[in-house]
């Protein structure tokens, strides 16, 4: 496996392939961060473009090259951040939906709870089938904070999934940073006489990888995407300038020494555990179907997780949103289908049959695929493990009710 880094000096563009230009739509369908297919796609032109500059512009190879290209694939992809005047560079990883943010005493600072679980009561109507799911519940009545960072830091991610709380309030800064701002153009079509044409104005928008600091809830830094690389060929070489994204706007693909962080020796005999993603999932629905009980059941049932005789069961679940994303089909060249993804940050908790197994459970689902594919998933449906019987600042253990 080869690491890389991607950042961009420019405005990059990246469109979740909803139809530009219909009656009442004026913006691209912006996304506040590129999805896989988007990072890999560049990556595969890359590295083709590393073996001869004609990879795919030949016609009589063009069809074979592609699908040579695609035994590259990627085992991770997260975003990175990049200290001004440092040449670090560290992961960033997405707010869990299970933390709860609220604005602390000082303007700066936040207060970050989890939740306590239990199941639903007789006269609790909610239209879930399964007597065994866990509800999550909470004590506070304030509203969750609007203008909490977006992206954690690592220490502050791992502190959240081993202890499922933070002893003290947190500031912007030491918590994470916002994600990328937000860069929009407003164009207008022009005549033949050189003058712009009533009506015709549309607007494009793409994201800055750099950050200058201002504010108190802003560091001074930038940007960049981490890619896991498998499958090159002995002299491959993605680095240098690329044309990443719409408009074709200018990246840098560099070497990072940053490997991602092995499974911590947390777990021990945890009867409950957290999956958060860290990637968006492409599961087809709201879940992976091996983990995704089916609506006819009464109970959420055991399954085995895949390529283990480890049993767990899906008792509850934090899911944002769905994102839509399409795209274009390069050896088809066609539209691809539109599909419906999970959000990075989404948790599943689930129950181990057994909890003495839940280190070995653990490393088996630390920073790997989720999917019913794994091996397909191309930088989708990543988690890492979180706990969940833990006791929080008050010396009271998190409360599940069965």
């Amino acid at each position: 496996m080869s690491r890389y880094v991607i950042h961009s000096d420019e405005a990059l563009v990246f469109r979740d392939g909803r139809p530009f230009g219909d009656a009442g739509i004026v913006d691209s369908g912006i996304v506040q961060w590129p999805l896989p297919p988007t990072i890999i796609g560049m990556m595969r032109t890359q590295v083709g473009l590393s073996r001869d500059p004609g990879y795919f512009s030949d016609p009589g190879k063009r069809q074979h090259n592609i699908r040579r290209i695609k035994s590259i694939t990627s085992d991770l992809i997260l975003p990175m951040w990049q200290e001004a005047h440092k040449s670090e560079w560290r992961f960033l990883y997405p707010v869990p939906a299970d933390a709860l943010l609220l604005d602390g005493q000082d303007a700066s600072c936040y207060s970050v709870h989890g939740f306590a679980f239990h199941k639903p009561e007789e006269d609790e109507g909610i239209n879930l089938p399964w007597s065994n799911w866990l509800l999550p519940t909470t004590t506070s009545r304030e509203k969750p904070a609007q203008d909490a960072p977006g992206l954690w830091f690592e220490e502050k991610f791992f502190t959240w999934l081993q202890n499922y709380t933070f002893p003290d309030e947190l500031q912007f800064r030491e918590l994470g940073v916002p994600w990328p701002q937000v860069e929009t153009r407003m164009h207008t079509a022009i005549g033949t006489f050189g003058t712009a044409q009533t009506g015709q104005l549309f607007s494009t928008q793409g994201i800055r990888l750099q950050s200058a600091g201002k504010g108190k809830r802003e560091s001074k830094g930038r940007y960049g995407i981490g890619v896991v690389l498998s499958g090159l060929e002995p002299g491959d070489n993605p680095t240098g300038a690329c044309r990443f994204g719409g408009e074709r706007k200018i990246g840098q693909v560099e070497l990072q020494p940053v490997d991602f962080p092995a499974c911590p020796g947390w777990f021990e005999e945890d009867r409950f555990l957290r999956l958060v993603l860290i990637s968006p999932g492409n599961f087809g629905s709201w879940a992976p179907d091996w983990l995704r009980p089916s609506p006819n059941e009464s109970e959420t049932p055991w399954r085995e997780l895949p390529q283990s005789a480890i049993k767990v069961r899906l008792v509850s679940a934090f899911i944002p949103r769905w994102m839509p994303v399409s795209g274009w089909d390069f050896e088809q060249r066609q539209p691809r289908a539109t599909r419906k993804l999970v959000p990075a940050g989404a948790v599943y908790v689930i129950k181990l049959h057994r909890p003495e197994e839940s280190p070995e459970a653990a490393r088996l689902l630390w920073g790997r695929s989720i999917a019913d594919d794994p091996d397909g998933s191309n930088g989708y449906d990543v988690v890492c493990v979180g706990k969940l019987n833990v006791t929080d600042h008050g010396g009271k253990h998190t409360e599940i009710v069965e």
